[in-house]
């Protein structure tokens, strides 16, 4: 039940180690293969990773320009502002304090807590 995914112990758990063991399994196959023939033995490994990746690229790309891009940009308007003697983009800091997300879920590598880039009915940084 839930009680069994929150402590690890359920069906959840389960499948994300076993993730990790093939993930490992894996690469170490891929490792004694380098090692055998060379950095070309990624070559395969690369296309077909490239290939399964493929299909979730736009959806990788708007999160991308949402979320960390649209930071690094507000941020580079923050430092121009500074740069030009402007501070007042300083008063709309706040605190926020955001609660565990309500979907705790297994990804790959374990626990995927995902916390949404802004608070509530926020778009980008740095909005009122």
């Amino acid at each position: 039940g839930e009680a069994d995914e929150a402590d690890g112990t359920g069906a959840g758990a389960a499948a994300a180690r076993r993730r990790k063991d093939l993930a490992v399994e894996g690469f170490l196959r891929l490792r004694d293969q380098v090692a055998e023939h060379g950095p070309a033995a990624l070559e395969e490994f690369y296309a077909t990773a490239t290939s399964l990746v493929r299909p979730g690229l736009p959806a990788w790309r708007e999160r991308w320009e949402a979320g960390p891009l649209a930071a690094a940009l507000a941020t580079g308007e923050h430092l121009d502002q500074l740069d030009g003697g402007r501070h007042d983009h300083l008063s709309q800091g706040r605190l926020t304090v955001l609660g565990p997300p309500d979907d705790r879920r297994y990804g790959n590598c374990g626990r995927l807590d995902a916390y949404p880039p802004y608070p509530p009915g926020q778009t980008r940084p740095g909005e009122p």
